[in-house]
């Protein structure tokens, strides 16, 4: 009976040495394994566990990480170099960043003024300039219409009434040379041409007084009445002109010039007019002389 119970002592001491080396591999096969997926329990599964699970994680020591390893590997990706197409894109967008253009409240880039340029078709110009420009083709255009009126007048005219009639269309299409004083200007030129009418009838009939009325009845009062009243209101006119012209800042001098000559010649035809009238209510005729 001692016998037996020793040999199954021994056969238990020869078994307990045999199991202890195999559960110290399966331990380390665990561990793999739980570095892989964390639930390894024996040698192959721990090595199961590591190959499957390093995708996610990194295998520690033994054949199990090894194994793991490449997974691993392979489950991260590491950021490779840029490629041209890349590099040219950023190296476009900087040079586009230094050609901007900085205006108060706005960012032009120099492509947006490229294309406003080739929308319009028209480079801005200085306003001054042209404003100078349109000035200059007005003023040209006055003195042609001047010099064609002045070759239009008829030679058999009394020269007294033809020159009023070129001063008065001188002041007629004088509204732009004169800038600010230009409306003005051309009002008062209206009514002295509106009154001329009337004036130059009174002067027909004054001078188409026949003689035997004229020596019994003297002068036409009515008509002489009519000259002085019209010349009167138009010196009155002549004078705020002259006022305009003296005051326009912003006439050209050449026209200033040539408009304060006719505005002379208006002055002078309304002083002929007022001696003529004058000189005819001043002839009584024999009745005034007799019962005057």
């Amino acid at each position: 009976m001692i016998r037996k119970m020793s040999a199954v002592l021994v056969l238990f001491l020869i078994l307990c040495s045999i199991a202890v080396p195999a559960l110290a591999a399966g331990g380390n096969g665990g561990s793999a394994g739980s570095d892989g997926a964390g639930s390894g329990d024996s040698g192959g599964a721990g090595n199961g566990g590591s190959s499957g699970s390093d995708g996610a994680g990194s295998g520690d020591s033994g054949g199990a990480g090894n194994g793991g390893e490449p997974a691993g590997n392979t489950g991260t990706a590491a950021p490779g170099p840029e490629g041209p197409q890349a590099q040219e894109l950023q190296e476009e967008q900087l040079r586009q960043q230094q050609e901007t253009v900085d205006q108060p409240g706005i960012q032009i880039t120099q492509q947006d003024r490229d294309q406003d340029q080739g929308r319009t078709g028209v480079i801005t110009t200085d306003e001054s300039a042209i404003a100078d420009l349109i000035r200059q083709r007005d003023r040209d255009t006055f003195f042609q219409q001047i010099n064609l009126q002045e070759q239009n007048l008829s030679r058999d005219r009394d020269q007294d009434q033809a020159q009023a009639d070129l001063a008065l269309y001188v002041l007629s299409i004088s509204g732009n040379v004169t800038g600010s004083a230009g409306p003005e200007l051309t009002r008062l030129g209206a009514e002295i041409n509106n009154s001329s009418a009337a004036a130059l009838q009174a002067e027909q009939q004054i001078k188409t007084r026949s003689s035997f009325s004229r020596f019994l009845f003297g002068g036409d009062q009515e008509a002489a009445g009519l000259l002085i009243q019209y010349a009167d209101q138009n010196q009155q006119r002549i004078q705020e002109m002259e006022q305009l012209l003296m005051n326009c800042s912003d006439c050209d001098p050449q026209v200033r010039l040539a408009l304060e000559e006719q505005v002379q010649v208006l002055s002078q035809e309304q002083n002929r007019l007022a001696v003529l009238g004058q000189q005819e209510q001043a002839e009584r005729g024999l009745f005034g002389r007799l019962f005057g």
